[in-house]
Protein backbone atom coordinates (compact mmCIF):
# COMPACT_ATOMS: atom_id res chain seq x y z
CA UNK A 1 0.00 0.00 0.00
CA UNK A 2 0.95 3.48 -0.99
CA UNK A 3 2.25 5.95 1.96
CA UNK A 4 2.56 8.75 0.03
CA UNK A 5 1.29 12.73 0.97
CA UNK A 6 -1.48 12.00 -1.48
CA UNK A 7 -2.78 9.17 0.46
CA UNK A 8 -2.17 11.19 3.70
CA UNK A 9 -4.62 13.92 2.13
CA UNK A 10 -6.88 11.49 1.44
CA UNK A 11 -7.04 9.72 5.00
CA UNK A 12 -8.18 12.86 6.23
CA UNK A 13 -11.68 12.38 4.28
CA UNK A 14 -14.15 11.19 6.58
CA UNK A 15 -15.05 7.30 4.81
CA UNK A 16 -18.92 8.77 4.25
CA UNK A 17 -17.52 11.06 2.06
CA UNK A 18 -14.40 8.90 0.26
CA UNK A 19 -16.91 6.73 0.34
CA UNK A 20 -19.34 8.60 -2.44
CA UNK A 21 -16.27 9.83 -4.12
CA UNK A 22 -15.47 5.85 -5.00
CA UNK A 23 -18.43 5.30 -6.04
CA UNK A 24 -18.83 8.21 -8.37
CA UNK A 25 -15.26 7.00 -9.93
CA UNK A 26 -16.98 4.11 -11.18
CA UNK A 27 -20.17 5.85 -12.24
CA UNK A 28 -20.15 4.84 -15.97
CA UNK A 29 -20.75 2.36 -18.73
CA UNK A 30 -21.29 -1.59 -17.41
CA UNK A 31 -17.85 -3.46 -18.99
CA UNK A 32 -14.84 -4.73 -17.12
CA UNK A 33 -13.23 -1.49 -16.65
CA UNK A 34 -15.60 0.36 -14.53
CA UNK A 35 -16.81 -2.89 -12.65
CA UNK A 36 -13.33 -4.67 -12.30
CA UNK A 37 -9.97 -2.59 -13.62
CA UNK A 38 -11.67 0.74 -11.60
CA UNK A 39 -12.51 -1.17 -8.00
CA UNK A 40 -9.47 -2.93 -7.96
CA UNK A 41 -7.23 0.08 -8.82
CA UNK A 42 -9.04 2.03 -5.93
CA UNK A 43 -8.84 -0.46 -2.96
CA UNK A 44 -4.85 -0.62 -3.36
CA UNK A 45 -4.45 2.61 -3.13
CA UNK A 46 -3.65 2.81 0.69
CA UNK A 47 -5.14 0.85 3.49
CA UNK A 48 -7.55 3.38 4.19
CA UNK A 49 -8.85 3.64 0.98
CA UNK A 50 -9.07 -0.31 0.30
CA UNK A 51 -11.05 -0.10 4.29
CA UNK A 52 -13.25 2.09 2.91
CA UNK A 53 -13.58 0.66 -0.13
CA UNK A 54 -14.33 -2.87 1.41
CA UNK A 55 -17.01 -1.25 3.54
CA UNK A 56 -18.68 0.14 0.44
CA UNK A 57 -20.53 -2.98 -0.67
CA UNK A 58 -22.48 -0.89 -3.91
CA UNK A 59 -19.25 -1.03 -5.62
CA UNK A 60 -18.91 -4.35 -5.52
CA UNK A 61 -22.43 -4.63 -6.67
CA UNK A 62 -21.91 -4.72 -10.45
CA UNK A 63 -19.72 -7.37 -12.32
CA UNK A 64 -19.34 -7.24 -16.15
CA UNK A 65 -17.40 -10.50 -16.33
CA UNK A 66 -16.24 -12.16 -19.74
CA UNK A 67 -16.18 -16.13 -19.54
CA UNK A 68 -14.65 -19.01 -20.73
CA UNK A 69 -14.44 -22.86 -20.41
CA UNK A 70 -10.77 -22.15 -21.65
CA UNK A 71 -7.88 -19.70 -21.15
CA UNK A 72 -8.19 -17.56 -24.20
CA UNK A 73 -7.46 -14.24 -25.77
CA UNK A 74 -8.54 -11.58 -23.56
CA UNK A 75 -10.51 -13.78 -20.97
CA UNK A 76 -8.61 -15.24 -17.62
CA UNK A 77 -8.54 -18.55 -16.88
CA UNK A 78 -11.33 -20.59 -14.96
CA UNK A 79 -10.11 -20.54 -11.55
CA UNK A 80 -9.57 -16.83 -11.99
CA UNK A 81 -13.32 -15.97 -13.46
CA UNK A 82 -14.69 -17.92 -10.28
CA UNK A 83 -12.29 -15.80 -7.58
CA UNK A 84 -12.95 -12.54 -9.30
CA UNK A 85 -16.90 -13.50 -9.14
CA UNK A 86 -17.04 -15.15 -5.65
CA UNK A 87 -15.06 -11.86 -4.30
CA UNK A 88 -17.83 -9.39 -6.24
CA UNK A 89 -20.28 -11.53 -4.97
CA UNK A 90 -19.19 -11.46 -1.06
CA UNK A 91 -18.12 -7.67 -0.57
CA UNK A 92 -21.18 -6.79 -2.23
CA UNK A 93 -23.19 -7.90 0.97
CA UNK A 94 -26.92 -7.54 0.19
CA UNK A 95 -26.90 -5.19 -2.27
CA UNK A 96 -28.72 -5.83 -5.20
CA UNK A 97 -26.76 -7.09 -8.09
CA UNK A 98 -25.91 -5.43 -11.51
CA UNK A 99 -24.30 -8.67 -13.81
CA UNK A 100 -22.82 -9.11 -17.71
CA UNK A 101 -22.12 -12.68 -17.77
CA UNK A 102 -20.62 -13.24 -21.71
CA UNK A 103 -19.55 -16.90 -22.45
CA UNK A 104 -19.34 -16.57 -26.30
CA UNK A 105 -16.86 -19.02 -26.89
CA UNK A 106 -18.65 -22.00 -29.36
CA UNK A 107 -18.79 -24.55 -26.38
CA UNK A 108 -20.95 -27.91 -25.50
CA UNK A 109 -21.10 -26.72 -21.78
CA UNK A 110 -23.70 -27.15 -19.86
CA UNK A 111 -22.49 -25.21 -17.13
CA UNK A 112 -19.66 -22.89 -15.67
CA UNK A 113 -18.46 -22.15 -11.71
CA UNK A 114 -19.25 -18.54 -12.29
CA UNK A 115 -22.83 -19.39 -13.75
CA UNK A 116 -22.50 -22.30 -10.34
CA UNK A 117 -21.56 -18.93 -8.42
CA UNK A 118 -24.17 -15.91 -9.67
CA UNK A 119 -26.76 -18.76 -9.10
CA UNK A 120 -26.05 -18.94 -5.42
CA UNK A 121 -26.99 -14.98 -4.88
CA UNK A 122 -30.45 -15.06 -7.80
CA UNK A 123 -32.35 -13.23 -4.42
CA UNK A 124 -30.32 -10.22 -5.11
CA UNK A 125 -30.54 -10.17 -9.07
CA UNK A 126 -31.44 -6.84 -10.25
CA UNK A 127 -30.31 -6.46 -13.73
CA UNK A 128 -28.58 -9.46 -15.47
CA UNK A 129 -27.30 -10.07 -18.94
CA UNK A 130 -26.81 -13.67 -19.43
CA UNK A 131 -25.13 -14.46 -22.77
CA UNK A 132 -24.65 -18.63 -22.57
CA UNK A 133 -24.35 -21.33 -24.78
CA UNK A 134 -27.82 -22.84 -25.42
CA UNK A 135 -26.52 -26.25 -23.57
CA UNK A 136 -25.85 -24.02 -20.49
CA UNK A 137 -29.39 -22.37 -19.90
CA UNK A 138 -31.22 -25.45 -18.54
CA UNK A 139 -28.42 -24.95 -15.21
CA UNK A 140 -29.47 -22.11 -14.63
CA UNK A 141 -33.32 -24.28 -12.95
CA UNK A 142 -31.70 -23.77 -9.57
CA UNK A 143 -32.91 -19.96 -9.55
CA UNK A 144 -36.63 -20.57 -10.40
CA UNK A 145 -38.65 -18.81 -8.10
CA UNK A 146 -36.16 -17.03 -6.29
CA UNK A 147 -35.78 -13.47 -8.89
CA UNK A 148 -37.82 -11.39 -6.19
CA UNK A 149 -35.59 -7.97 -7.58
CA UNK A 150 -35.30 -9.20 -11.16
CA UNK A 151 -35.87 -5.97 -12.99
CA UNK A 152 -34.04 -6.12 -16.41
CA UNK A 153 -33.27 -9.48 -18.37
CA UNK A 154 -31.33 -9.98 -21.48
CA UNK A 155 -30.45 -13.05 -22.34
CA UNK A 156 -28.36 -14.35 -25.47
CA UNK A 157 -26.28 -17.26 -27.63
CA UNK A 158 -24.18 -17.34 -30.46
CA UNK A 159 -25.72 -20.63 -31.02
CA UNK A 160 -28.41 -18.24 -33.50
CA UNK A 161 -31.30 -20.89 -33.13
CA UNK A 162 -34.07 -20.00 -34.86
CA UNK A 163 -36.37 -22.76 -33.66
CA UNK A 164 -38.59 -23.25 -30.64
CA UNK A 165 -38.28 -26.18 -28.32
CA UNK A 166 -41.49 -27.56 -27.80
CA UNK A 167 -40.62 -27.39 -24.10
CA UNK A 168 -39.87 -23.76 -23.26
CA UNK A 169 -37.49 -22.88 -20.21
CA UNK A 170 -39.47 -21.66 -17.66
CA UNK A 171 -36.61 -20.53 -15.40
CA UNK A 172 -37.30 -16.82 -15.63
CA UNK A 173 -41.54 -17.97 -15.11
CA UNK A 174 -41.82 -16.40 -11.24
CA UNK A 175 -39.93 -12.61 -11.42
CA UNK A 176 -42.41 -10.37 -9.96
CA UNK A 177 -40.66 -7.30 -10.75
CA UNK A 178 -39.75 -7.85 -14.02
CA UNK A 179 -40.95 -5.16 -16.62
CA UNK A 180 -37.65 -4.90 -19.48
CA UNK A 181 -36.97 -7.95 -21.25
CA UNK A 182 -33.93 -8.70 -24.41
CA UNK A 183 -33.04 -11.14 -26.02
CA UNK A 184 -30.36 -11.59 -28.84
CA UNK A 185 -30.06 -14.70 -31.61
CA UNK A 186 -32.57 -16.90 -29.58
CA UNK A 187 -36.23 -16.71 -29.94
CA UNK A 188 -38.02 -15.04 -27.28
CA UNK A 189 -40.59 -18.03 -27.37
CA UNK A 190 -37.60 -20.25 -26.11
CA UNK A 191 -38.39 -18.86 -22.90
CA UNK A 192 -41.44 -18.70 -20.07
CA UNK A 193 -41.79 -15.31 -19.10
CA UNK A 194 -44.44 -13.53 -17.31
CA UNK A 195 -45.49 -11.40 -20.34
CA UNK A 196 -48.33 -9.56 -18.97
CA UNK A 197 -45.91 -7.74 -16.62
CA UNK A 198 -42.97 -6.73 -19.94
CA UNK A 199 -43.47 -3.20 -20.51
CA UNK A 200 -40.09 -2.85 -22.35
CA UNK A 201 -38.11 -5.15 -24.76
CA UNK A 202 -34.63 -2.64 -25.53
CA UNK A 203 -33.76 -5.43 -28.96
CA UNK A 204 -35.19 -9.07 -29.91
CA UNK A 205 -33.93 -11.35 -32.55
CA UNK A 206 -37.21 -12.45 -34.17
CA UNK A 207 -39.39 -13.64 -37.25
CA UNK A 208 -42.11 -11.52 -37.92
CA UNK A 209 -44.05 -14.15 -36.83
CA UNK A 210 -42.53 -14.59 -33.55
CA UNK A 211 -42.88 -10.71 -33.21
CA UNK A 212 -46.77 -10.94 -33.55
CA UNK A 213 -46.71 -13.42 -30.74
CA UNK A 214 -44.45 -11.81 -28.70
CA UNK A 215 -46.89 -8.88 -29.14
CA UNK A 216 -49.95 -10.76 -28.49
CA UNK A 217 -48.62 -12.36 -25.07
CA UNK A 218 -46.93 -9.15 -23.93
CA UNK A 219 -50.35 -6.81 -23.71
CA UNK A 220 -48.49 -3.85 -21.55
CA UNK A 221 -45.79 -3.41 -23.73
CA UNK A 222 -44.93 0.06 -23.87
CA UNK A 223 -41.29 0.05 -26.06
CA UNK A 224 -39.82 -2.06 -27.92
CA UNK A 225 -37.06 -3.08 -30.83
CA UNK A 226 -37.86 -5.70 -33.38
CA UNK A 227 -34.37 -7.14 -35.26
CA UNK A 228 -36.49 -9.06 -37.61
CA UNK A 229 -34.60 -12.04 -39.60
CA UNK A 230 -36.31 -15.13 -41.34
CA UNK A 231 -37.58 -18.46 -39.68
CA UNK A 232 -41.10 -19.30 -37.64
CA UNK A 233 -44.28 -20.02 -38.71
CA UNK A 234 -45.99 -19.81 -42.45
CA UNK A 235 -47.16 -16.26 -42.87
CA UNK A 236 -51.03 -17.61 -43.47
CA UNK A 237 -51.20 -18.40 -40.08
CA UNK A 238 -50.73 -14.88 -39.06
CA UNK A 239 -52.95 -12.68 -36.57
CA UNK A 240 -53.56 -9.28 -36.65
CA UNK A 241 -52.04 -7.09 -33.29
CA UNK A 242 -53.50 -4.13 -31.95
CA UNK A 243 -51.41 -2.92 -29.24
CA UNK A 244 -52.95 0.07 -27.44
CA UNK A 245 -50.36 0.41 -24.90
CA UNK A 246 -47.17 0.54 -27.35
CA UNK A 247 -45.93 3.97 -27.47
CA UNK A 248 -42.28 3.29 -29.03
CA UNK A 249 -41.63 0.95 -31.78
CA UNK A 250 -38.25 0.12 -34.52
CA UNK A 251 -38.34 -2.42 -37.06
CA UNK A 252 -34.99 -3.34 -38.74
CA UNK A 253 -33.55 -6.00 -40.17
CA UNK A 254 -30.52 -8.09 -38.85
CA UNK A 255 -27.24 -7.48 -41.07
CA UNK A 256 -27.79 -10.84 -43.39
CA UNK A 257 -31.62 -10.21 -43.54
CA UNK A 258 -32.04 -6.84 -45.57
CA UNK A 259 -34.28 -8.56 -48.20
CA UNK A 260 -36.91 -9.57 -45.83
CA UNK A 261 -40.20 -8.47 -46.61
CA UNK A 262 -41.94 -6.03 -43.45
CA UNK A 263 -45.42 -5.53 -45.49
CA UNK A 264 -46.75 -8.87 -43.93
CA UNK A 265 -45.61 -7.64 -40.12
CA UNK A 266 -46.96 -3.64 -41.23
CA UNK A 267 -50.27 -4.91 -42.51
CA UNK A 268 -51.10 -6.63 -39.40
CA UNK A 269 -49.56 -4.10 -36.53
CA UNK A 270 -52.04 -1.25 -35.03
CA UNK A 271 -50.73 0.96 -32.79
CA UNK A 272 -53.60 3.46 -32.45
CA UNK A 273 -51.23 5.41 -29.60
CA UNK A 274 -47.67 5.07 -30.96
CA UNK A 275 -46.31 8.24 -30.72
CA UNK A 276 -42.34 7.20 -32.08
CA UNK A 277 -41.75 4.47 -35.22
CA UNK A 278 -38.33 3.96 -36.71
CA UNK A 279 -37.86 1.70 -39.92
CA UNK A 280 -34.30 0.54 -40.62
CA UNK A 281 -32.49 -1.48 -43.38
CA UNK A 282 -35.24 -3.09 -45.53
CA UNK A 283 -34.50 -3.25 -49.31
CA UNK A 284 -38.01 -5.01 -49.96
CA UNK A 285 -39.65 -1.90 -50.45
CA UNK A 286 -42.62 -1.36 -47.54
CA UNK A 287 -44.20 0.60 -49.98
CA UNK A 288 -47.73 -1.69 -49.99
CA UNK A 289 -48.38 -1.30 -46.55
CA UNK A 290 -46.10 2.01 -44.54
CA UNK A 291 -48.69 4.10 -45.37
CA UNK A 292 -51.83 1.88 -44.25
CA UNK A 293 -49.90 1.11 -40.93
CA UNK A 294 -49.24 4.85 -40.67
CA UNK A 295 -52.23 6.03 -41.05
CA UNK A 296 -53.04 3.67 -38.15
CA UNK A 297 -50.97 5.82 -35.77
CA UNK A 298 -53.00 8.74 -35.19
CA UNK A 299 -50.63 10.12 -32.26
CA UNK A 300 -47.14 9.91 -34.22
CA UNK A 301 -45.26 12.57 -33.80
CA UNK A 302 -42.01 11.02 -34.74
CA UNK A 303 -40.50 9.26 -38.20
CA UNK A 304 -37.84 8.03 -38.71
CA UNK A 305 -37.12 6.01 -42.07
CA UNK A 306 -32.95 4.76 -42.56
CA UNK A 307 -31.83 2.94 -45.52
CA UNK A 308 -35.39 1.92 -46.72
CA UNK A 309 -36.28 1.22 -50.32
CA UNK A 310 -38.79 4.05 -51.22
CA UNK A 311 -39.76 6.33 -54.12
CA UNK A 312 -40.32 9.83 -53.71
CA UNK A 313 -43.88 9.33 -54.38
CA UNK A 314 -43.84 6.91 -51.77
CA UNK A 315 -42.46 8.98 -49.32
CA UNK A 316 -45.01 11.52 -49.72
CA UNK A 317 -47.67 9.05 -49.16
CA UNK A 318 -46.55 7.90 -45.89
CA UNK A 319 -46.32 11.82 -44.84
CA UNK A 320 -49.92 12.48 -46.20
CA UNK A 321 -50.50 9.92 -43.38
CA UNK A 322 -48.69 11.51 -40.37
CA UNK A 323 -50.25 15.13 -40.12
CA UNK A 324 -48.79 15.58 -36.30
CA UNK A 325 -45.38 14.60 -36.97
CA UNK A 326 -43.12 16.82 -34.95
CA UNK A 327 -40.07 15.04 -36.32
CA UNK A 328 -38.74 14.05 -39.31
CA UNK A 329 -36.16 12.11 -40.05
CA UNK A 330 -34.86 10.44 -43.30
CA UNK A 331 -31.34 8.68 -44.16
CA UNK A 332 -31.00 7.51 -48.02
CA UNK A 333 -29.47 4.07 -48.40
CA UNK A 334 -25.71 5.07 -49.76
CA UNK A 335 -25.67 1.32 -51.33
CA UNK A 336 -28.33 2.46 -53.79
CA UNK A 337 -27.07 6.32 -54.30
CA UNK A 338 -26.89 6.80 -57.51
CA UNK A 339 -30.82 5.64 -58.39
CA UNK A 340 -31.95 7.42 -55.19
CA UNK A 341 -34.20 10.26 -55.47
CA UNK A 342 -36.25 9.49 -52.10
CA UNK A 343 -36.65 13.37 -51.82
CA UNK A 344 -36.80 15.04 -54.88
CA UNK A 345 -37.03 18.36 -55.18
CA UNK A 346 -41.16 18.00 -56.41
CA UNK A 347 -41.64 16.42 -52.74
CA UNK A 348 -39.60 19.32 -51.61
CA UNK A 349 -42.20 22.00 -53.27
CA UNK A 350 -44.83 19.99 -51.49
CA UNK A 351 -43.10 20.46 -48.10
CA UNK A 352 -43.08 24.04 -48.98
CA UNK A 353 -45.91 26.16 -46.77
CA UNK A 354 -47.68 28.81 -49.52
CA UNK A 355 -46.17 32.37 -49.42
CA UNK A 356 -48.39 35.66 -49.68
CA UNK A 357 -46.87 36.15 -53.05
CA UNK A 358 -49.02 34.81 -56.40
CA UNK A 359 -45.61 33.82 -58.20
CA UNK A 360 -44.37 31.40 -55.50
CA UNK A 361 -47.63 29.38 -55.64
CA UNK A 362 -46.87 29.79 -59.82
CA UNK A 363 -43.63 28.24 -59.25
CA UNK A 364 -44.27 25.13 -56.52
CA UNK A 365 -47.40 24.84 -59.15
CA UNK A 366 -44.64 22.98 -61.64
CA UNK A 367 -44.10 19.64 -59.03
CA UNK A 368 -45.32 16.10 -60.56
CA UNK A 369 -46.46 15.25 -56.83
CA UNK A 370 -49.44 18.05 -56.60
CA UNK A 371 -51.28 17.52 -53.38
CA UNK A 372 -54.70 19.28 -54.31
CA UNK A 373 -58.16 19.28 -52.59
CA UNK A 374 -61.14 20.86 -54.10
CA UNK A 375 -58.39 23.18 -55.78
CA UNK A 376 -56.79 24.18 -52.39
CA UNK A 377 -53.78 22.48 -51.70
CA UNK A 378 -53.59 21.27 -48.08
CA UNK A 379 -50.78 21.98 -46.26
CA UNK A 380 -48.20 18.78 -45.67
CA UNK A 381 -46.78 18.49 -41.56
CA UNK A 382 -48.05 21.32 -40.48
CA UNK A 383 -46.55 21.04 -37.22
CA UNK A 384 -42.91 19.75 -38.28
CA UNK A 385 -40.20 21.02 -35.55
CA UNK A 386 -36.93 19.02 -36.21
CA UNK A 387 -35.89 17.80 -39.52
CA UNK A 388 -32.92 15.55 -39.92
CA UNK A 389 -32.37 14.05 -43.68
CA UNK A 390 -28.68 12.61 -44.90
CA UNK A 391 -29.62 12.47 -48.47
CA UNK A 392 -27.73 12.24 -51.60
CA UNK A 393 -29.37 14.32 -54.55
CA UNK A 394 -31.48 16.63 -53.35
CA UNK A 395 -30.12 20.26 -53.80
CA UNK A 396 -29.24 22.05 -50.42
CA UNK A 397 -30.90 25.07 -52.22
CA UNK A 398 -33.84 23.61 -52.21
CA UNK A 399 -33.72 22.31 -49.60
CA UNK A 400 -33.41 25.63 -47.72
CA UNK A 401 -36.54 27.24 -49.31
CA UNK A 402 -38.41 24.86 -48.01
CA UNK A 403 -37.20 25.49 -44.69
CA UNK A 404 -37.34 29.09 -44.97
CA UNK A 405 -40.94 28.66 -45.83
CA UNK A 406 -41.37 27.04 -42.47
CA UNK A 407 -39.78 29.17 -40.33
CA UNK A 408 -43.25 31.08 -39.62
CA UNK A 409 -46.27 30.46 -39.54
CA UNK A 410 -48.18 31.13 -42.75
CA UNK A 411 -51.28 32.06 -41.60
CA UNK A 412 -49.70 35.37 -40.70
CA UNK A 413 -48.63 37.55 -43.12
CA UNK A 414 -47.25 40.31 -40.85
CA UNK A 415 -43.32 40.46 -39.91
CA UNK A 416 -43.86 41.63 -36.36
CA UNK A 417 -46.95 38.83 -36.25
CA UNK A 418 -45.68 35.21 -37.62
CA UNK A 419 -44.57 32.66 -35.35
CA UNK A 420 -41.54 30.25 -35.54
CA UNK A 421 -42.75 26.46 -36.18
CA UNK A 422 -39.42 25.39 -37.29
CA UNK A 423 -37.23 24.48 -34.47
CA UNK A 424 -33.96 22.39 -35.89
CA UNK A 425 -32.51 21.19 -39.00
CA UNK A 426 -29.42 18.06 -39.46
CA UNK A 427 -28.71 18.55 -42.99
CA UNK A 428 -26.22 15.80 -44.62
CA UNK A 429 -26.24 15.81 -48.73
CA UNK A 430 -23.77 16.21 -51.76
CA UNK A 431 -24.87 19.39 -52.75
CA UNK A 432 -21.85 22.72 -52.80
CA UNK A 433 -21.79 25.54 -50.84
CA UNK A 434 -20.94 27.39 -53.60
CA UNK A 435 -24.80 27.10 -54.72
CA UNK A 436 -27.42 29.95 -55.01
CA UNK A 437 -30.99 31.03 -55.75
CA UNK A 438 -31.27 34.75 -56.56
CA UNK A 439 -27.56 35.60 -56.14
CA UNK A 440 -27.41 34.35 -52.26
CA UNK A 441 -25.33 31.37 -51.85
CA UNK A 442 -26.42 28.43 -49.60
CA UNK A 443 -23.78 29.02 -46.81
CA UNK A 444 -24.97 32.88 -46.43
CA UNK A 445 -28.79 31.27 -46.37
CA UNK A 446 -28.13 28.96 -43.79
CA UNK A 447 -26.45 31.87 -41.60
CA UNK A 448 -29.34 33.47 -41.92
CA UNK A 449 -31.40 30.76 -40.97
CA UNK A 450 -29.30 30.91 -37.62
CA UNK A 451 -29.66 34.17 -36.99
CA UNK A 452 -33.32 34.27 -37.37
CA UNK A 453 -32.76 31.48 -34.16
CA UNK A 454 -33.10 28.39 -36.14
CA UNK A 455 -30.72 25.32 -34.78
CA UNK A 456 -28.89 24.29 -37.90
CA UNK A 457 -25.99 21.42 -38.17
CA UNK A 458 -25.53 21.55 -42.18
CA UNK A 459 -23.00 19.12 -43.47
CA UNK A 460 -22.63 20.02 -47.29
CA UNK A 461 -19.75 17.67 -48.74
Amino acid sequence: MSTTPLCDHVSQIPPEILSDILLFSIDGPMDVEHTIHRPLIISHISRYCRDVALSTPRLWSRLFLPISSSMSGYHHDIQTQTEIAEAWLARSSSCPLQLHISWDEESTATSHPVLDSIIRHSIRWSRVFLFLPLTAFPSLTPIKGNLPLLQDLSLGCNDFTSSVSENPYTTFHLAPKLRSFECINVSPLQFLLPYDQITSIPVCSLSIPECLELQNRCTHLSSATFILGPGGTTLDLLRPISSPSIHQAVFITSPWSTFLDSNPLLQHCTYPNLSSFQICDFKVSPAPNLPGFLSRTPLLTTLDIRRVTLSDRDLLNCIRETPNLAVLKVVEDMEIWKNSSLLSEDLLREMTFPSSHPESHQARGKGRLLNTVGGNRSLLLPNLQHIDLSLVHISAAAFLSMVESRGFDPTFHGPDDRVSILRSIKLNTGSDYAACIDGIGVKERIERLRDRGLNIDANLF
